[in-house]
């Protein structure tokens, strides 16, 4: 349990600034355009960055990859791999990068928080999973976070919009990201399943390689070869080099080895940090400054996580052995 929730905590920092790494990327791409397209653009970004996670990945699990290993799997097992790479592989992903091109990062962030009650949810739902009644009322909280932070986001000036990098206040990015963050939670609580019968390095090369392919036969579909153009740019893979190997690739090898080590209810304490950690990374790469809104909603987001780890400190306290007294008793029956 104490490896699993150390790889769920590493996952969580590097995912944090995943938003954030990204966003920047667009702007360096931005920054050295060819024939006035951006090479770093979001789709560029990511067909190469899960490309590179998929290289790396099976360039540390190869030994997974023999023909013994594939056999163990039956049908149903690439079946629902190929439907967890299709949606949190390739779907989800650019529905986030979607939200970051339209809203500010940390508004996704703070938004992603709706991943902690959801997660406790579905883990209830398919698995009877129950969570200690910290937990749950710390993810309320947190999802109360959200709500208050997008609710007074409505009325907030332009001023601070500026200032927090949105663009066009609350709306489509918002809704982008929320879909988003429940295809990833829908598709991490089935996950964390089938980790306990699909190895490892099969299941994450898997997913990040049909996630990749698949995107681009979309991409290909609805915008065209053309769309593609700067796909082989060298300042696009130099970048995804670092994006992919580093920030996909190590952090979905910390997550789904965290995942199929610990309770639904240590993956949403850890995952409740992450919109702090989100803001914090925001502010550091992109000069983000919180909105009032944003100050408030995360205070609440804070008080959330406070009550889920003090829950979790409970629950993990050892109980004290009964006191025993040294003198005979009397029987007292079964």
């Amino acid at each position: 349990m104490t490896w699993g929730r150390t790889y769920l905590w590493i996952a969580i920092l590097i995912f944090a600034a995943a938003a954030s790494v990204v966003a920047r990327l667009v702007e360096i791409g931005e920054a050295n355009l060819i024939d006035g397209r951006n090479p770093i653009s979001f789709c560029n970004l990511l067909f190469a960055g899960n490309l590179v996670a998929a290289l790396t990945l099976f360039a540390l699990n190869h030994r997974e990859w023999s023909p013994t290993h594939l056999r163990t799997l039956s049908r149903r097992q690439w079946l629902i791999q190929t439907a967890l790479a299709l949606t949190s592989g390739a779907i989800a992903p650019a529905m986030m990068f979607t939200a970051i091109a339209h809203t500010s990062v940390t508004n996704i962030v703070l938004i992603e928080t709706i991943e902690i009650p959801l997660g406790l949810l579905l883990a209830w739902l398919l698995y009877r999973e129950k969570s200690n009644w910290t937990a749950v009322v710390g993810a309320l909280c947190a999802l109360g976070g959200v709500a208050t932070t997008l609710v007074l986001q409505m009325d907030a000036s332009p001023e601070s919009m500026a200032a927090a990098r949105m663009q066009g206040g609350v709306g489509y990015g918002e809704f982008f990201a929320a879909a988003a963050t429940v295809l990833l939670v829908c598709g991490a609580e089935i996950g964390r399943k089938q980790l306990q019968t699909i190895p490892l390095g099969i299941f994450s090369v898997f997913r990040n390689l049909v996630g990749a392919l698949f995107f681009l036969g979309i991409g290909l579909y609805v915008f065209g070869l053309a769309h593609f153009a700067d796909i082989f740019s060298p300042l696009l893979w130099g970048w995804m080099l670092l994006y992919g190997g580093i920030v996909v690739a190590c952090g979905q090898l910390a997550w789904f080895a965290g995942i199929k080590r610990v309770r639904p209810a240590d993956i949403a304490t850890a995952s409740s940090f992450s919109p702090v950690a989100g803001v914090l990374f925001a502010g550091l790469i992109l000069g983000e400054v919180p909105m009032p809104a944003q100050l408030i909603g995360g205070g609440i987001i804070l008080a959330g996580i406070a009550i889920a780890l003090w829950g979790e400190l409970r629950a993990d306290r050892p109980t004290r052995p009964p006191k025993t007294d040294d003198k005979a008793k009397a029987f007292t029956g079964v």
